[in-house]
Protein backbone atom coordinates (compact mmCIF):
# COMPACT_ATOMS: atom_id res chain seq x y z
CA UNK A 1 0.00 0.00 0.00
CA UNK A 2 3.07 2.39 1.04
CA UNK A 3 4.76 1.08 -2.28
CA UNK A 4 1.68 1.74 -4.24
CA UNK A 5 0.61 5.28 -2.51
CA UNK A 6 4.75 6.32 -3.84
CA UNK A 7 4.43 5.59 -6.95
CA UNK A 8 1.35 7.66 -7.24
CA UNK A 9 3.47 10.49 -5.57
CA UNK A 10 6.18 10.18 -8.49
CA UNK A 11 3.99 9.94 -11.11
CA UNK A 12 2.28 12.94 -10.16
CA UNK A 13 5.56 14.56 -9.67
CA UNK A 14 6.42 13.47 -12.95
CA UNK A 15 3.40 15.04 -14.68
CA UNK A 16 3.59 18.57 -12.73
CA UNK A 17 7.68 18.78 -13.57
CA UNK A 18 6.41 17.97 -17.15
CA UNK A 19 3.38 20.86 -16.79
CA UNK A 20 5.97 22.89 -15.49
CA UNK A 21 8.58 22.67 -18.25
CA UNK A 22 5.53 23.06 -20.79
CA UNK A 23 4.53 26.54 -19.16
CA UNK A 24 8.30 27.53 -18.69
CA UNK A 25 8.88 26.51 -22.35
CA UNK A 26 5.89 28.62 -23.77
CA UNK A 27 7.28 31.56 -21.72
CA UNK A 28 10.15 31.91 -23.18
CA UNK A 29 8.76 31.23 -26.55
CA UNK A 30 6.88 35.15 -25.62
CA UNK A 31 10.31 36.48 -24.89
CA UNK A 32 12.37 35.24 -27.17
CA UNK A 33 12.60 34.58 -31.17
CA UNK A 34 13.78 31.08 -32.19
CA UNK A 35 13.01 29.77 -35.58
CA UNK A 36 14.80 26.04 -36.76
CA UNK A 37 14.44 25.42 -40.33
CA UNK A 38 15.08 21.68 -41.15
CA UNK A 39 14.84 22.14 -44.96
CA UNK A 40 17.79 21.26 -47.23
CA UNK A 41 17.73 24.73 -49.51
CA UNK A 42 16.78 26.62 -45.99
CA UNK A 43 13.01 27.68 -47.70
CA UNK A 44 11.70 29.57 -44.76
CA UNK A 45 14.68 31.56 -44.12
CA UNK A 46 14.92 34.76 -45.23
CA UNK A 47 17.82 36.13 -46.49
CA UNK A 48 19.91 38.70 -43.73
CA UNK A 49 19.20 41.56 -47.13
CA UNK A 50 15.23 41.20 -46.69
CA UNK A 51 15.52 40.57 -42.44
CA UNK A 52 17.49 43.85 -42.62
CA UNK A 53 14.79 45.77 -44.65
CA UNK A 54 12.07 43.85 -42.95
CA UNK A 55 13.61 44.89 -39.48
CA UNK A 56 13.74 48.57 -40.74
CA UNK A 57 10.02 49.41 -42.02
CA UNK A 58 9.20 52.75 -39.96
CA UNK A 59 5.44 52.43 -41.11
CA UNK A 60 2.89 49.47 -42.33
CA UNK A 61 2.95 47.87 -45.42
CA UNK A 62 -0.07 46.27 -46.44
CA UNK A 63 -0.64 43.11 -48.72
CA UNK A 64 -3.62 42.20 -50.45
CA UNK A 65 -3.29 38.64 -52.16
CA UNK A 66 -6.02 38.00 -54.55
CA UNK A 67 -5.72 33.86 -54.90
CA UNK A 68 -8.01 32.66 -52.85
CA UNK A 69 -11.18 30.31 -53.28
CA UNK A 70 -11.79 26.98 -55.16
CA UNK A 71 -8.84 26.16 -57.51
CA UNK A 72 -7.05 23.58 -58.76
CA UNK A 73 -4.22 21.92 -56.59
CA UNK A 74 -0.84 23.72 -58.55
CA UNK A 75 -2.44 27.23 -57.39
CA UNK A 76 -3.23 25.84 -53.57
CA UNK A 77 -0.20 25.12 -53.56
CA UNK A 78 0.63 28.44 -54.74
CA UNK A 79 -1.54 30.16 -52.21
CA UNK A 80 -0.11 28.14 -49.38
CA UNK A 81 3.38 29.43 -50.19
CA UNK A 82 2.62 33.00 -50.73
CA UNK A 83 1.17 32.81 -46.84
CA UNK A 84 4.47 30.66 -45.21
CA UNK A 85 6.05 33.11 -47.39
CA UNK A 86 4.14 36.30 -45.32
CA UNK A 87 4.07 34.75 -42.18
CA UNK A 88 8.02 34.60 -42.41
CA UNK A 89 8.17 38.03 -43.37
CA UNK A 90 6.01 39.27 -40.53
CA UNK A 91 7.82 37.39 -38.03
CA UNK A 92 10.43 40.31 -38.30
CA UNK A 93 8.53 43.11 -39.56
CA UNK A 94 6.10 42.25 -36.58
CA UNK A 95 3.24 44.90 -36.89
CA UNK A 96 4.52 47.04 -39.70
CA UNK A 97 3.43 44.10 -42.40
CA UNK A 98 -0.31 43.07 -42.46
CA UNK A 99 -2.11 40.89 -44.95
CA UNK A 100 -5.46 39.08 -46.01
CA UNK A 101 -6.00 37.30 -48.74
CA UNK A 102 -9.27 38.00 -51.12
CA UNK A 103 -11.52 35.62 -53.25
CA UNK A 104 -11.96 38.17 -56.50
CA UNK A 105 -14.92 35.64 -57.63
CA UNK A 106 -16.51 35.32 -54.07
CA UNK A 107 -19.20 38.04 -54.65
CA UNK A 108 -22.49 36.37 -56.03
CA UNK A 109 -23.45 39.83 -58.27
CA UNK A 110 -21.95 39.87 -61.42
CA UNK A 111 -21.54 43.48 -62.12
CA UNK A 112 -19.96 43.53 -58.51
CA UNK A 113 -17.24 40.88 -59.64
CA UNK A 114 -16.73 42.81 -62.98
CA UNK A 115 -15.95 45.61 -61.01
CA UNK A 116 -13.43 44.56 -59.01
CA UNK A 117 -12.30 42.73 -61.84
CA UNK A 118 -11.80 45.90 -63.93
CA UNK A 119 -10.28 47.39 -60.44
CA UNK A 120 -7.55 44.93 -60.28
CA UNK A 121 -6.45 45.19 -64.08
CA UNK A 122 -6.52 48.96 -63.89
CA UNK A 123 -4.27 48.51 -60.84
CA UNK A 124 -2.02 46.59 -63.10
CA UNK A 125 -2.68 43.36 -62.10
CA UNK A 126 -3.48 40.57 -65.03
CA UNK A 127 -6.24 38.16 -64.89
CA UNK A 128 -5.73 34.35 -66.27
CA UNK A 129 -8.44 32.24 -67.30
CA UNK A 130 -8.00 28.85 -66.36
CA UNK A 131 -10.06 25.33 -66.85
CA UNK A 132 -10.04 22.68 -64.00
CA UNK A 133 -11.63 19.40 -63.10
CA UNK A 134 -14.46 20.61 -59.55
CA UNK A 135 -16.87 18.73 -58.11
CA UNK A 136 -19.42 20.30 -60.16
CA UNK A 137 -17.44 18.81 -63.36
CA UNK A 138 -14.94 20.95 -65.79
CA UNK A 139 -15.26 24.43 -64.39
CA UNK A 140 -14.00 28.04 -66.11
CA UNK A 141 -12.54 30.36 -63.67
CA UNK A 142 -10.87 33.89 -63.52
CA UNK A 143 -8.10 34.27 -61.48
CA UNK A 144 -5.61 37.15 -60.70
CA UNK A 145 -2.43 35.42 -59.44
CA UNK A 146 -1.28 38.99 -57.71
CA UNK A 147 -1.48 40.81 -54.59
CA UNK A 148 -1.17 44.91 -54.49
CA UNK A 149 1.14 46.86 -51.50
CA UNK A 150 0.11 49.51 -49.96
CA UNK A 151 2.18 51.47 -48.17
CA UNK A 152 1.22 55.18 -46.89
CA UNK A 153 -0.53 56.61 -49.70
CA UNK A 154 0.87 54.76 -52.67
CA UNK A 155 -0.10 51.43 -53.83
CA UNK A 156 1.95 49.24 -56.53
CA UNK A 157 0.86 45.58 -57.75
CA UNK A 158 2.53 42.77 -57.53
CA UNK A 159 2.25 40.10 -60.46
CA UNK A 160 3.41 36.94 -58.59
CA UNK A 161 2.46 34.15 -61.79
CA UNK A 162 4.06 35.95 -64.43
CA UNK A 163 2.46 33.34 -67.29
CA UNK A 164 -0.10 34.18 -69.92
CA UNK A 165 -0.98 30.21 -70.53
CA UNK A 166 -3.62 28.66 -69.88
CA UNK A 167 -2.67 25.40 -68.84
CA UNK A 168 -0.29 24.77 -66.02
CA UNK A 169 2.63 23.88 -65.70
CA UNK A 170 4.33 22.64 -62.28
CA UNK A 171 7.79 23.92 -62.91
CA UNK A 172 5.94 27.11 -63.51
CA UNK A 173 4.25 27.21 -60.33
CA UNK A 174 7.87 26.38 -58.97
CA UNK A 175 9.01 29.20 -60.35
CA UNK A 176 7.03 31.46 -58.95
CA UNK A 177 7.09 29.92 -55.01
CA UNK A 178 10.57 29.94 -55.81
CA UNK A 179 10.55 34.00 -56.14
CA UNK A 180 8.47 34.67 -53.70
CA UNK A 181 11.26 36.27 -51.70
CA UNK A 182 12.94 38.09 -53.99
CA UNK A 183 9.15 39.38 -55.35
CA UNK A 184 7.57 40.72 -51.87
CA UNK A 185 11.36 42.28 -51.07
CA UNK A 186 11.89 43.74 -54.16
CA UNK A 187 8.42 45.26 -54.66
CA UNK A 188 8.73 46.95 -50.20
CA UNK A 189 11.82 48.07 -51.36
CA UNK A 190 10.59 49.89 -54.04
CA UNK A 191 7.49 51.32 -52.60
CA UNK A 192 9.59 52.45 -49.35
CA UNK A 193 12.22 54.14 -51.24
CA UNK A 194 12.66 57.85 -51.98
CA UNK A 195 14.73 57.81 -55.52
CA UNK A 196 14.87 55.45 -58.29
CA UNK A 197 18.47 55.22 -60.11
CA UNK A 198 17.68 56.18 -63.68
CA UNK A 199 19.03 54.27 -66.49
CA UNK A 200 19.26 55.24 -70.14
CA UNK A 201 19.62 52.53 -73.67
CA UNK A 202 21.73 55.07 -76.16
CA UNK A 203 20.61 55.31 -79.20
CA UNK A 204 22.06 57.81 -82.60
CA UNK A 205 24.61 54.60 -83.64
CA UNK A 206 22.00 51.50 -84.83
CA UNK A 207 21.62 50.75 -81.69
CA UNK A 208 18.47 47.65 -80.97
CA UNK A 209 15.47 50.13 -81.18
CA UNK A 210 12.83 50.20 -78.71
CA UNK A 211 10.43 47.07 -79.53
CA UNK A 212 13.98 44.85 -79.66
CA UNK A 213 14.63 45.90 -76.00
CA UNK A 214 11.17 46.33 -74.97
CA UNK A 215 11.62 43.07 -72.45
CA UNK A 216 14.64 44.58 -71.14
CA UNK A 217 13.03 48.21 -70.30
CA UNK A 218 10.20 46.52 -69.34
CA UNK A 219 11.96 44.47 -66.78
CA UNK A 220 14.29 47.05 -65.49
CA UNK A 221 11.89 49.82 -65.52
CA UNK A 222 10.12 47.89 -62.19
CA UNK A 223 13.42 48.87 -60.17
CA UNK A 224 14.48 51.85 -62.20
CA UNK A 225 13.57 54.61 -64.26
CA UNK A 226 14.63 53.83 -67.78
CA UNK A 227 14.72 55.83 -70.65
CA UNK A 228 16.31 56.22 -74.43
CA UNK A 229 18.52 59.09 -75.15
CA UNK A 230 20.94 60.56 -78.22
CA UNK A 231 23.89 61.78 -77.02
CA UNK A 232 24.68 63.89 -80.06
CA UNK A 233 28.22 65.89 -78.85
CA UNK A 234 25.58 67.62 -76.48
CA UNK A 235 27.07 68.27 -72.73
CA UNK A 236 23.58 68.19 -71.47
CA UNK A 237 22.44 64.55 -73.33
CA UNK A 238 24.28 62.80 -70.09
CA UNK A 239 24.65 65.50 -67.71
CA UNK A 240 23.42 68.54 -66.00
CA UNK A 241 25.13 71.96 -64.85
CA UNK A 242 25.98 72.52 -61.16
CA UNK A 243 26.79 75.52 -60.93
CA UNK A 244 25.84 78.78 -63.12
CA UNK A 245 28.61 78.67 -65.75
CA UNK A 246 28.02 75.03 -66.56
CA UNK A 247 32.11 73.76 -65.66
CA UNK A 248 31.02 71.49 -62.79
CA UNK A 249 28.11 68.92 -63.93
CA UNK A 250 26.41 65.98 -62.61
CA UNK A 251 25.41 62.89 -64.37
CA UNK A 252 21.83 62.72 -65.30
CA UNK A 253 21.83 58.87 -65.20
CA UNK A 254 23.32 55.99 -62.77
CA UNK A 255 23.78 53.76 -65.82
CA UNK A 256 24.02 53.33 -69.46
CA UNK A 257 22.97 50.59 -72.02
CA UNK A 258 24.70 50.43 -75.16
CA UNK A 259 23.23 47.78 -76.99
CA UNK A 260 24.46 46.45 -80.43
CA UNK A 261 25.46 49.66 -82.48
CA UNK A 262 26.62 49.14 -85.98
CA UNK A 263 28.09 52.72 -87.00
CA UNK A 264 30.85 54.76 -85.43
CA UNK A 265 30.49 56.84 -82.18
CA UNK A 266 32.01 60.45 -83.09
CA UNK A 267 34.42 62.10 -80.71
CA UNK A 268 32.49 64.42 -79.52
CA UNK A 269 30.41 61.50 -77.98
CA UNK A 270 32.83 59.35 -76.76
CA UNK A 271 34.17 62.30 -75.11
CA UNK A 272 30.25 62.54 -73.52
CA UNK A 273 30.79 58.66 -72.78
CA UNK A 274 34.22 59.18 -71.02
CA UNK A 275 33.33 61.57 -68.86
CA UNK A 276 30.33 60.06 -68.09
CA UNK A 277 32.77 56.91 -66.50
CA UNK A 278 34.91 59.58 -64.63
CA UNK A 279 32.04 61.06 -63.00
CA UNK A 280 31.01 57.61 -61.81
CA UNK A 281 28.72 56.39 -64.14
CA UNK A 282 28.36 53.13 -65.31
CA UNK A 283 28.25 51.32 -68.42
CA UNK A 284 27.22 47.71 -70.40
CA UNK A 285 28.62 47.73 -73.31
CA UNK A 286 26.94 45.07 -75.70
CA UNK A 287 28.79 44.83 -78.82
CA UNK A 288 29.72 42.80 -82.05
CA UNK A 289 33.46 43.52 -83.33
CA UNK A 290 32.39 41.87 -86.05
CA UNK A 291 29.48 42.44 -88.98
CA UNK A 292 27.12 39.38 -89.18
CA UNK A 293 23.77 38.49 -88.68
CA UNK A 294 20.92 36.25 -89.77
CA UNK A 295 19.11 38.15 -92.21
CA UNK A 296 21.67 38.08 -94.68
CA UNK A 297 21.43 34.25 -94.04
CA UNK A 298 17.77 34.29 -95.05
CA UNK A 299 18.44 35.89 -98.57
CA UNK A 300 20.91 33.82 -99.11
CA UNK A 301 22.93 30.62 -97.94
CA UNK A 302 25.82 32.37 -96.61
CA UNK A 303 27.54 36.00 -95.83
CA UNK A 304 30.93 37.22 -94.93
CA UNK A 305 31.87 38.78 -91.15
CA UNK A 306 34.91 41.63 -92.04
CA UNK A 307 35.11 44.05 -88.90
CA UNK A 308 33.09 46.76 -87.73
CA UNK A 309 34.51 49.69 -86.85
CA UNK A 310 32.83 51.73 -84.12
CA UNK A 311 35.74 53.73 -82.64
CA UNK A 312 35.27 52.90 -79.26
CA UNK A 313 38.00 49.99 -79.55
CA UNK A 314 41.03 52.63 -78.13
CA UNK A 315 38.41 53.56 -75.35
CA UNK A 316 37.99 50.00 -74.07
CA UNK A 317 41.52 49.20 -74.14
CA UNK A 318 42.46 52.20 -72.21
CA UNK A 319 39.59 51.04 -69.67
CA UNK A 320 40.95 47.08 -69.81
CA UNK A 321 39.17 45.46 -72.27
CA UNK A 322 40.11 44.65 -76.04
CA UNK A 323 37.58 43.45 -78.30
CA UNK A 324 39.39 40.88 -80.86
CA UNK A 325 38.22 41.16 -84.07
CA UNK A 326 37.61 37.42 -84.14
CA UNK A 327 34.43 35.00 -84.39
CA UNK A 328 34.22 31.81 -81.94
CA UNK A 329 32.51 28.34 -83.10
CA UNK A 330 31.15 26.48 -79.79
CA UNK A 331 30.17 23.10 -79.51
CA UNK A 332 28.07 24.30 -76.83
CA UNK A 333 25.49 25.63 -78.78
CA UNK A 334 21.55 26.03 -79.97
CA UNK A 335 19.91 24.75 -82.52
CA UNK A 336 18.62 26.19 -85.39
CA UNK A 337 15.80 24.88 -88.00
CA UNK A 338 16.81 24.23 -91.63
CA UNK A 339 14.08 22.93 -94.12
CA UNK A 340 15.64 19.78 -96.18
CA UNK A 341 12.77 18.96 -98.39
CA UNK A 342 8.64 18.88 -98.26
CA UNK A 343 6.17 16.72 -97.83
CA UNK A 344 3.68 17.44 -99.69
CA UNK A 345 3.32 21.31 -99.33
CA UNK A 346 4.44 21.25 -96.15
CA UNK A 347 8.41 21.61 -95.67
CA UNK A 348 10.39 19.58 -93.86
CA UNK A 349 12.21 20.88 -90.67
CA UNK A 350 15.18 19.65 -89.03
CA UNK A 351 17.30 20.34 -86.22
CA UNK A 352 20.81 21.12 -86.59
CA UNK A 353 23.39 22.11 -83.84
CA UNK A 354 24.47 26.66 -84.92
CA UNK A 355 28.07 26.43 -83.92
CA UNK A 356 27.61 30.41 -84.59
CA UNK A 357 25.61 30.47 -81.67
CA UNK A 358 26.95 29.89 -78.09
CA UNK A 359 25.17 28.74 -74.99
CA UNK A 360 27.06 30.02 -72.71
CA UNK A 361 26.91 27.93 -69.36
CA UNK A 362 28.02 30.43 -66.44
CA UNK A 363 30.93 28.71 -64.59
CA UNK A 364 31.86 31.80 -62.16
CA UNK A 365 30.46 32.08 -58.95
CA UNK A 366 30.02 35.84 -59.02
CA UNK A 367 26.76 37.17 -57.78
CA UNK A 368 26.06 38.33 -61.23
CA UNK A 369 26.19 34.76 -62.84
CA UNK A 370 25.33 32.66 -59.71
CA UNK A 371 22.60 30.13 -60.36
CA UNK A 372 21.20 31.42 -63.51
CA UNK A 373 20.01 29.34 -66.50
CA UNK A 374 22.63 29.07 -69.46
CA UNK A 375 23.03 32.12 -71.27
CA UNK A 376 22.57 32.03 -75.10
CA UNK A 377 24.75 34.13 -78.00
CA UNK A 378 24.66 34.43 -81.34
CA UNK A 379 28.30 35.65 -83.68
CA UNK A 380 30.31 36.12 -80.64
CA UNK A 381 34.17 37.35 -80.41
CA UNK A 382 36.65 36.69 -77.16
CA UNK A 383 37.64 39.39 -75.32
CA UNK A 384 41.65 40.10 -73.77
CA UNK A 385 41.88 42.15 -70.56
CA UNK A 386 44.27 44.18 -70.40
CA UNK A 387 46.85 44.75 -67.50
CA UNK A 388 45.83 47.85 -65.49
CA UNK A 389 47.00 48.09 -62.12
CA UNK A 390 44.00 49.67 -60.55
CA UNK A 391 41.47 47.80 -62.41
CA UNK A 392 39.63 44.61 -61.14
CA UNK A 393 38.54 42.30 -63.92
CA UNK A 394 36.39 39.49 -63.74
CA UNK A 395 35.24 36.84 -66.20
CA UNK A 396 31.36 36.34 -66.52
CA UNK A 397 30.82 34.70 -68.89
CA UNK A 398 33.16 32.22 -71.33
CA UNK A 399 32.91 29.75 -74.07
CA UNK A 400 33.17 26.04 -73.92
CA UNK A 401 35.84 23.64 -73.59
CA UNK A 402 35.27 22.53 -77.06
CA UNK A 403 35.62 26.21 -78.99
CA UNK A 404 37.06 27.31 -82.27
CA UNK A 405 38.61 30.74 -83.25
CA UNK A 406 37.92 31.92 -86.73
CA UNK A 407 39.54 35.31 -88.11
CA UNK A 408 38.19 37.54 -90.12
CA UNK A 409 36.69 37.48 -92.89
CA UNK A 410 34.57 34.80 -91.59
CA UNK A 411 32.45 32.89 -93.85
CA UNK A 412 29.14 32.19 -92.46
CA UNK A 413 27.42 29.44 -94.18
CA UNK A 414 24.71 27.19 -93.81
CA UNK A 415 26.42 24.38 -94.90
CA UNK A 416 28.68 24.03 -91.57
CA UNK A 417 25.88 22.12 -89.55
CA UNK A 418 26.47 19.36 -91.89
CA UNK A 419 30.17 18.79 -90.75
CA UNK A 420 32.01 18.94 -87.64
CA UNK A 421 34.16 21.43 -87.32
CA UNK A 422 37.79 20.09 -85.73
CA UNK A 423 37.56 21.03 -82.22
CA UNK A 424 40.15 18.90 -81.44
CA UNK A 425 43.35 20.26 -82.27
CA UNK A 426 42.29 23.51 -83.47
CA UNK A 427 40.65 23.98 -80.08
CA UNK A 428 41.06 26.99 -77.95
CA UNK A 429 38.85 26.47 -74.67
CA UNK A 430 37.18 29.44 -72.53
CA UNK A 431 37.34 32.17 -74.03
CA UNK A 432 36.15 35.91 -72.41
CA UNK A 433 32.77 36.66 -73.89
CA UNK A 434 31.72 39.03 -70.76
CA UNK A 435 34.08 40.24 -68.65
CA UNK A 436 33.49 42.89 -65.59
CA UNK A 437 35.87 45.59 -64.80
CA UNK A 438 36.14 47.74 -61.20
CA UNK A 439 38.35 50.13 -60.23
CA UNK A 440 39.18 53.57 -61.09
CA UNK A 441 39.61 54.26 -64.66
CA UNK A 442 41.69 56.49 -66.44
CA UNK A 443 40.48 58.56 -69.05
CA UNK A 444 41.23 57.65 -72.85
CA UNK A 445 40.53 61.35 -73.80
CA UNK A 446 43.76 62.19 -71.07
CA UNK A 447 46.24 64.93 -72.73
CA UNK A 448 44.00 65.53 -75.88
CA UNK A 449 40.98 67.42 -74.68
CA UNK A 450 39.10 68.90 -77.46
CA UNK A 451 39.74 72.55 -77.25
CA UNK A 452 35.85 73.69 -77.77
CA UNK A 453 35.83 72.27 -74.06
CA UNK A 454 38.45 73.92 -72.51
CA UNK A 455 37.37 77.10 -74.21
CA UNK A 456 33.79 76.54 -72.51
CA UNK A 457 35.65 75.79 -69.01
CA UNK A 458 34.41 72.40 -68.84
CA UNK A 459 35.47 70.35 -65.99
CA UNK A 460 37.82 67.73 -67.35
CA UNK A 461 38.61 64.70 -64.95
CA UNK A 462 41.26 62.82 -65.93
CA UNK A 463 40.49 59.89 -63.85
CA UNK A 464 37.79 58.35 -62.32
CA UNK A 465 36.06 57.68 -58.80
CA UNK A 466 35.51 53.76 -58.14
CA UNK A 467 33.58 52.64 -60.72
CA UNK A 468 32.41 49.60 -62.35
CA UNK A 469 31.85 48.38 -66.56
CA UNK A 470 30.54 45.39 -68.04
CA UNK A 471 31.78 44.18 -71.53
CA UNK A 472 30.19 42.02 -73.77
CA UNK A 473 31.44 40.74 -76.95
CA UNK A 474 27.34 39.73 -78.44
CA UNK A 475 25.58 42.71 -79.36
CA UNK A 476 22.78 40.84 -79.27
CA UNK A 477 22.60 39.37 -75.69
CA UNK A 478 19.81 41.83 -74.51
CA UNK A 479 18.04 42.06 -77.81
CA UNK A 480 14.05 40.14 -77.41
CA UNK A 481 12.71 38.26 -80.35
CA UNK A 482 10.44 40.34 -82.34
CA UNK A 483 7.27 38.94 -84.14
CA UNK A 484 7.13 38.85 -88.55
CA UNK A 485 4.74 41.88 -88.29
CA UNK A 486 6.67 44.09 -86.13
CA UNK A 487 4.00 44.22 -83.41
CA UNK A 488 4.82 42.07 -80.58
CA UNK A 489 7.75 40.64 -78.77
CA UNK A 490 9.02 37.52 -77.17
CA UNK A 491 10.71 37.43 -73.56
CA UNK A 492 14.41 37.70 -73.24
CA UNK A 493 15.58 34.33 -73.58
CA UNK A 494 12.83 32.83 -75.74
CA UNK A 495 13.75 30.21 -78.28
CA UNK A 496 11.42 30.06 -81.01
CA UNK A 497 12.04 26.20 -81.60
CA UNK A 498 11.14 25.05 -77.80
CA UNK A 499 8.39 27.78 -77.91
CA UNK A 500 9.00 29.42 -74.18
CA UNK A 501 11.97 31.26 -72.19
CA UNK A 502 14.82 28.62 -71.42
CA UNK A 503 18.14 30.60 -71.21
CA UNK A 504 18.92 32.91 -68.77
CA UNK A 505 19.39 36.46 -70.72
CA UNK A 506 17.32 38.16 -68.41
CA UNK A 507 18.30 37.35 -65.32
CA UNK A 508 21.79 38.00 -66.32
CA UNK A 509 20.85 41.44 -67.29
CA UNK A 510 18.93 42.57 -64.27
CA UNK A 511 21.98 40.95 -61.87
CA UNK A 512 24.23 43.13 -64.08
CA UNK A 513 22.88 46.15 -63.20
CA UNK A 514 21.76 45.20 -59.36
CA UNK A 515 25.13 44.35 -58.90
CA UNK A 516 26.57 47.75 -60.65
CA UNK A 517 24.23 50.43 -58.96
CA UNK A 518 25.17 48.33 -55.33
CA UNK A 519 22.11 46.41 -55.44
CA UNK A 520 23.95 43.03 -54.62
CA UNK A 521 21.47 42.23 -51.69
CA UNK A 522 18.56 41.78 -54.40
CA UNK A 523 20.85 39.07 -55.72
CA UNK A 524 21.64 36.90 -52.99
CA UNK A 525 17.37 36.55 -52.80
CA UNK A 526 16.53 36.04 -56.17
CA UNK A 527 19.30 33.70 -57.04
CA UNK A 528 18.46 31.14 -53.97
CA UNK A 529 16.67 28.07 -55.75
CA UNK A 530 14.12 26.01 -54.05
CA UNK A 531 13.29 22.23 -55.56
CA UNK A 532 10.38 21.08 -57.22
CA UNK A 533 10.19 17.56 -55.48
CA UNK A 534 7.56 15.96 -58.03
CA UNK A 535 6.41 12.28 -57.58
CA UNK A 536 6.78 9.70 -60.15
CA UNK A 537 3.69 9.39 -62.00
CA UNK A 538 4.33 6.48 -63.98
CA UNK A 539 5.15 4.61 -60.46
CA UNK A 540 2.08 5.71 -58.82
CA UNK A 541 0.04 4.32 -61.80
CA UNK A 542 1.88 1.12 -62.08
CA UNK A 543 2.06 0.24 -58.35
CA UNK A 544 -1.24 2.07 -57.11
CA UNK A 545 -2.72 -0.53 -55.18
CA UNK A 546 0.56 -1.49 -53.15
CA UNK A 547 0.90 2.23 -52.47
CA UNK A 548 -2.81 3.02 -50.88
CA UNK A 549 -2.78 -0.37 -49.33
CA UNK A 550 0.98 0.60 -47.92
CA UNK A 551 -0.27 4.05 -46.80
CA UNK A 552 -3.44 2.39 -44.95
CA UNK A 553 -1.74 -0.58 -43.26
CA UNK A 554 1.32 0.68 -42.34
CA UNK A 555 0.20 3.30 -39.63
CA UNK A 556 -2.13 0.80 -38.45
CA UNK A 557 0.35 -2.08 -38.10
CA UNK A 558 3.28 0.57 -36.68
CA UNK A 559 0.70 1.84 -33.84
CA UNK A 560 -0.26 -2.13 -32.71
CA UNK A 561 3.39 -2.70 -32.41
CA UNK A 562 4.16 0.28 -30.32
CA UNK A 563 1.04 -0.77 -28.38
CA UNK A 564 1.98 -4.03 -27.67
CA UNK A 565 5.27 -2.75 -27.24
CA UNK A 566 4.29 -0.06 -24.59
CA UNK A 567 1.54 -2.58 -22.79
CA UNK A 568 4.34 -5.04 -22.77
CA UNK A 569 7.00 -2.81 -20.64
CA UNK A 570 3.81 -1.74 -18.58
CA UNK A 571 2.88 -5.34 -17.49
CA UNK A 572 7.09 -6.35 -17.15
CA UNK A 573 7.55 -3.24 -14.98
CA UNK A 574 4.43 -3.72 -12.56
CA UNK A 575 5.30 -7.52 -12.20
CA UNK A 576 8.58 -6.01 -10.75
CA UNK A 577 6.76 -3.52 -8.64
CA UNK A 578 5.12 -6.69 -7.09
Amino acid sequence: MVRSYGNRTKSLYRTLVGIGIVILVVLLGSFLFIRWDLTEEKRHTLTPASVEMLEGLDDVVFVKVYLKGEYPAEFKKLEQAIRERLDEMKAYAQDNLEYEFINPSESEDRDERNELYQYLQDSGLQYTNITFQSKDGVSEKIIFPGALITYRNQTMPLQILKSNERAVDPQMINNSINNLEYEFAHIIRRIIEDKRPSIAFIQGHGESDRMETSDAEILLSESYNVTRVTIDGKLSSLSIPMDDEGKTRLNKYELLIISDPDSAFSDADRFMLDQFIMRGGKVIWAVDPLIADMDSLRNSQQTMAVKRELGIEEMLFQYGARLENNMLLDRSCAPIGITTGMMGNQPQIEMFPWYFKPVIVPRDGHPIVSNIDPVVTEFVSSIDTIARPEIKKTVLLRSSEFTRILRPPVRINLSIVSIDPDFGEKKRPYQPIAVLLEGRFESAFKNRISSTYLQEGFEFREKSVENSMLVISDGDIFRNRVSADGKNYFTLGFDRYAGRKIYGNREFLLNAVNYMLDESSLISVRNRTIRLRQLNQEIILEDRGIIQMTNVALPIVIIMILGGLLNWLRNKRYKQDA
